[in-house]
């Protein structure tokens, strides 16, 4: 039975191939036929077919494909902006592998971002605009490295925007959506960039800093004349700090804009886990990266205890074993002090011996002895 359905899909392809010029690559033709059935045959799309047209081998005006552009035998572009064509965007896209070019502007799409983007390793220019788009963009556009123009403008768009930072983008308008949290730093490296009209934090200026790393490291007071929650007695003890902690500590520094970006401010989604240090929070960067971060408040330390954490942390990111996460970066700024650490995807030694799952579960001699050395060793 499973064969024959199969033998009549093929007829029914072939059928459809040889009624028309088959001059179209054949997975292009099955993607544009699906997508004029998915947006349930528009009459704005003129010569569109949902079964047999040919997009690249219309003969003169009667079998052109309104909007569709080809070269040789694949589909690179698609332009139907201002057509008031109405539906939503599903997974037809994904057969437009040559697709460089998408312009769906001033139509009434609907729903979220197509989730099939992420599949078009080709597409450089995209456009949106203008719709009734919604929802998050999340990290669809994350692998598409050959992406460098993005219109978004004038939909519903929400949530962060930071995953668009490590885009090769040469034009980004995300204006008039509902985009919140803080603008990635290595936007203003992009030569058009609209971004007015959304939720976006400011962010904060060099002269709200309480005190950046170096000044804690070499004794410079970078915090404004007017800010009081610095007493001139700090700045002689951070001279005598540089001598103490030895040089700067050998980790990567991080942005605390960028950090509050990974951590969408500290929210409390993003949070893992609470000590007597301080909270624990899940930060996601561009390219993919997932680390855990503690924040750590400085305006709550005394002078001593501000100096303890400053060698302690110079101490952490020398340790390098196996049994201990590892200390990527630091920040200190704006009063807290933010340490960020590989993320341990399967939780850390507490969570493993007194989770409900495995609380019930009896340890063996051998499995203590392993987990006492390894506990051992890391303190060693």
């Amino acid at each position: 039975m499973a064969a024959a359905r199969h033998l009549l899909a093929a007829v029914v392809l072939w059928a459809a191939f040889s009624s028309a010029a088959s001059f179209t690559d054949p997975s292009d033709a099955i993607g544009m036929w699906e997508l004029y059935r998915t947006l349930e045959l528009p009459w704005q799309l003129s010569g569109w077919t949902s079964m047999g047209g040919d997009p690249c081998g219309g003969d003169g005006e009667l079998g052109s494909w309104r909007g569709v552009f080809c070269k040789d035998s694949c589909v690179v572009a698609i332009n139907i902006s201002g057509l008031g064509v109405r539906g939503w965007l599903g997974p037809e896209l994904l057969k437009l592998h040559s697709l460089k070019e998408l312009n769906l502007a001033a139509n009434k799409f609907e729903g979220n971002i197509p989730p099939s983007l992420p599949y078009l390793h080709s597409l450089k220019y995209l456009n949106l605009s203008f719709n009734n788009l919604s929802g998050i963009i999340g990290d669809v556009f994350v692998n598409m490295e050959s992406l460098v123009t993005i219109y978004l403008q004038h939909n519903d768009f929400t949530g962060s925007v930071i995953l668009l930072a490590d885009l090769p983008l040469v034009a980004l308008n995300i204006e008039n959506n509902h985009f919140s949290g803080y603008v990635p730093g290595t936007f203003e490296f992009i030569p058009e960039l609209r971004i007015d009209g959304n939720h976006f934090q400011p962010v904060p200026k060099p002269n709200e800093v309480l005190y950046s790393w170096s000044s804690l490291m070499m004794g410079r007071d970078t915090s404004s004349s007017n800010n009081n929650s610095i007493k001139p007695g700090r700045v002689s003890k951070r001279k005598s700090l540089a001598k103490t902690s030895k040089n700067l500590v050998p980790a990567k520094q991080f942005l605390a804009v960028d950090i509050l970006a990974a951590t969408r401010n500290f929210n409390e989604e993003c949070l893992i886990g609470e000590g007597i240090t301080g909270r624990v929070y899940r930060g996601d960067f561009p390219a993919g990266q997932l680390l855990a971060i503690k924040k750590i408040s400085m305006i709550d330390l005394s002078l001593s205890e501000q100096d303890e954490l400053m060698d302690i942390l110079w101490n952490m990111s020398r340790l390098k074993h196996p049994n201990i996460s590892s200390l990527v970066g630091y920040c200190v700024e704006f009063g807290h002090c933010a340490l960020l650490y590989e993320y341990a995807e399967n939780g850390s030694l507490d969570d493993l011996l007194f989770s409900s799952a495995t609380r019930s579960r009896g340890l063996s001699w051998k499995a203590r002895m392993k987990i006492a050395l390894g506990v051992a060793y890391a303190l060693e």
